[in-house]
């Protein structure tokens, strides 16, 4: 399995340096109090994106690189002044779901079938019907 990681294609550079600008906003607490308050108005698409990033993230098994450029997209997801504000109505959270859809893209090879499985059930639990 290692040597399948190893030999993956590198990120692309204008993706790291997005991501890359960004770690220092995560936070833990700042993460959970971001998906707690916008959970129904950011959409299940962003939030399940997020989600899967965080697991991923928190896997010992995926080098810290990597992880340094989750926690930037999370970062990014965090910090509500980004280019386009989360406050936007419509489009608030367009921009974070690109990030992480970028870096998901790029870092693939890294998200096991656990972070999927978490992440489902993460999502079925807020976004079961009734619930948004």
């Amino acid at each position: 399995m290692a040597e399948e990681k190893d030999s993956a294609q590198p990120i692309d550079p204008k993706v790291r340096a997005l991501a890359g600008r960004y770690p220092q906003q995560y936070s833990e607490r700042g993460f959970r109090q971001k998906l707690k308050r916008w959970a129904t108005h950011a959409g299940r698409a962003v939030i399940q994106h997020a989600l899967l990033l965080y697991y991923c993230a928190k896997d010992a098994d995926t080098p810290k690189a990597v992880r340094t450029l989750i926690w930037g997209a999370l970062g990014y997801f965090i910090w509500p002044m980004d280019v386009v504000p989360d406050s936007t109505p419509g489009s608030g959270f367009l921009d974070d779901l690109v990030v992480c859809l970028l870096l998901i893209g790029q870092i693939a090879h890294y998200i096991k079938a656990d972070h999927y499985q978490r992440t489902g059930e993460r999502i079925k639990e807020w976004f079961a019907e009734g619930n948004d």
